[in-house]
This record gives C-alpha cells, structure tokens and sequence, in this order.
C-alpha cells in the first residue's frame, strides 16, 4: 500500500472548497482510493470483489432490459473457479418471456464482465412440443 499517494489523493480532496466539493468529486476519490487499495489485495479477494461489481452491474441492466423488451423474469447469475492454477470468473444473463403454455422465449448472454454478457446476449426459442418429441 503506498501511504504517500493515498495521503496525497485525501490532501487534494481537503483543498477543494467545503462548497466546491461535489458528490462525484468525493465519489471520484473514493473511488481512487479503493483502486490504491486493492493494488495489494489478495488476488482471490481482488477477483471475488470485481465479479460481484460485475454482478451488480448486470442485474441493473436485467432489470432495465426486461422492462424495455417487456419480459417477465431475469435472473443474473455468476460462476466463479479458484484453484493454485487456474482462476477464471464469468457472469450470466438470463432473461425470460412466457408467450403461452407451449413456447417461451428465452435471451442469454455470458461473459467475464457485464459487459461482455450483454455482447453476447442472443435470443432462444423453446417450442416445448418439440422438446418432447425429441
């Protein structure tokens, strides 16, 4: 952790006028701080902290989604792998549109950020009579 450029990021808030100092200035340090602090978190922490970020994320986004396209359910979901050797984490998007008793529309997306699920979010008809015919 560097002390002295966390002391300089407080330093350069406190010399902003009382009056001056917006909620997104204070947000914007806030911010820089966590950065600075994280540098020496524990990698595993470090990814576990970046995927629920990447969580929240996609749920604002489901919920924005399913409001727009008129879909009845999201569900957002992430998988997270940790080994000595490979660590890999991934969140999901899963949007849901009942047309009857026979068919449904599904959207789904995945990826390593939210924004990489959105990318790769594609729609998937399911036509249950097929489903049991084969």
């Amino acid at each position: 952790m560097d002390h002295n450029q966390i002391d300089q990021q407080l330093l350069a808030l406190l010399r902003i006028p009382t009056e001056q100092r917006t909620p997104e200035i204070i947000a914007a340090t806030a911010a820089s701080l966590i950065d600075l602090l994280m540098v020496t978190t524990d990698p595993s922490l470090k990814s576990l902290i970046t995927l629920q970020r990447e969580q929240l994320k996609l749920l604002a986004l489901a919920e924005f989604l399913k409001g727009e396209i008129g879909y009845k359910t999201s569900v957002v979901g992430t998988s997270h792998h940790l080994s000595h050797e490979y660590q890999a984490a991934e969140v999901s998007i899963l949007l849901l549109n009942h047309k009857d008793g026979n068919q449904a529309t599904y959207m789904a997306g995945h990826g390593q950020t939210a924004e990489a699920a959105l990318r790769d979010l594609r729609t998937i008809e399911k036509d249950k009579d097929k489903a049991v015919a084969a």
